[in-house]
């Protein structure tokens, strides 16, 4: 998942211009916001190796504000 979840950012990031600015990740949906270490460290260790600047933030407000 930590993967999938990267490459997704990753090409978001790149079309954007965005892989060598301070970005904030912002990761959302229950099995991410449930903050499991070893799958959040894996995305931050992955994303550093892509974008080193991008942020990895956690959405904790509910998906209703966004809609």
């Amino acid at each position: 998942l930590a993967d999938e979840v990267v490459a997704m950012a990753s090409v978001a990031l790149r079309r954007l211009g965005l892989l060598e600015e301070e970005v904030p990740v912002l990761l959302g949906g229950s099995v991410l916001a449930a903050r499991h270490p070893q799958l959040n460290d894996r995305i931050a260790e992955l994303l550093a190796a892509r974008a080193p600047k991008a942020e990895v933030r956690v959405v904790s407000e509910p998906p209703v504000l966004g809609a």
